[in-house]
């Protein structure tokens, strides 16, 4: 089996610990601007305060599958893949609505223009993009890790 501080392992847990701060900022980012006027949009208001949530509850779940460590059992490997394939999604629905709310039509006849309000909208952009790229990464990261080490008990 593949020690606990292999270097594979090590970098699963740093690029999760890496995206869990990223997805927390962007739902700091919903936070904020929900409570700077947000709420009041109709249909919108309420997703920036469920997308806040979802992503401060999304970061505490991977922070805690990266500092958990290597699985005692075969389940550690399934809920930590669980949690990134969740991230992924919340980052996949968050992106689609910031895209749409860009469109003419906008996302429940609200829409804005390129990255405003500034900075917010930039920073949660960023936040999320990156997030999605460090989430796969990690996938990859310990996906490999766990090929080697059943490779290595044959």
């Amino acid at each position: 089996m593949q020690p606990h501080n292999s270097p594979r392992n090590v970098a699963a847990r740093w690029t999760t610990a890496g995206a869990a701060l990223l997805i927390a900022t962007a739902g700091y980012v919903h936070l904020c601007l929900y409570r700077r006027g947000y709420r009041f949009i109709p249909s919108v208001g309420d997703a920036f305060i469920l997308q806040a949530a979802a992503s401060f509850l999304v970061a505490a779940v991977l922070i805690g599958g990266a500092l958990r460590g290597a699985p005692r059992r075969n389940t550690g490997w399934t809920a930590r893949l669980w949690s990134r394939l969740g991230a992924l999604g919340l980052l996949a629905s968050s992106l689609t609505a910031f895209t749409i709310s860009r469109m003419p039509s906008g996302l429940f006849g609200f829409y804005e223009r390129g990255f405003d309000p500034a900075p917010k909208a930039a920073i949660a952009f960023f936040s999320e993009v990156a997030a999605v790229v460090l989430v796969a990464a990690s996938l990859a990261a310990e996906r490999a890790a766990h090929t080697s080490a059943a490779t290595r008990r044959m």
